[in-house]
């Protein structure tokens, strides 16, 4: 049995090593797009979709990219850069573990989700109900995430349903009910 272990686990390694050079040229090719795009709504663009990336990238990173995209999107009129921009700037403070901050960036653009695509609003609402979570309200968490799973299951966006039932399962393995 030992002499298939070591096979196994190289196998693995190499296995492991391939998935994350994926999403390291994935970053690294917005990266290399971001040092060539010069006309700002077309590097705020880019931004967002790095930004959008924001569990594979260092949180200095992201803070300093989120920073400039609300400031490229602030200088536009377009409400959902804006919104996306305050979607990776409150991502950028939880990875500090800045609540209070990210909860100030994002209520305002909360206001109206007509002003959003769908599965843009449903990202929103589940950082937002992240941010309860994180300062343990539990329950405040979950009165936002099950509304915009209905939504999501509405519109079958099913990354966001998957996202949202993720969040769903982590609100309640932290109020230890493992059983839902």
């Amino acid at each position: 049995m030992q002499h298939f272990q070591k096979p196994i686990l190289l196998f693995l390694f190499f296995l492991l090593t391939a998935c994350c050079h994926a999403q390291t040229k994935k970053i690294d090719g917005l990266f290399a797009q971001l040092k060539k795009t010069k006309v700002s709504s077309e590097r705020l663009n880019v931004i967002l979709s790095i930004c959008n990336e924001y569990q594979s990238l260092n949180r200095d990173t992201l803070m300093n990219l989120a920073v400039e995209a609300r400031t490229l999107a602030a200088s536009q009129s377009n409400k959902e850069k804006k919104g996306l921009a305050a979607l990776a700037l409150s991502n950028a403070y939880m990875q500090w573990g800045w609540a209070d901050s990210a909860l100030a960036v994002l209520e305002p653009v909360l206001v109206n989700e007509n002003e959003y695509a769908k599965s843009i609003y449903f990202k929103m609402q589940r950082i937002y109900a992240m941010i309860y979570g994180s300062r343990a309200n539990y329950e405040k968490a979950l009165s936002i995430l099950y509304p915009s799973l209905s939504g999501a299951e509405k519109w079958k966006d099913t990354l966001n349903m998957a996202a949202i039932m993720n969040s769903i399962g982590s609100v309640n393995i932290a109020m230890e009910k493992t059983e839902e």
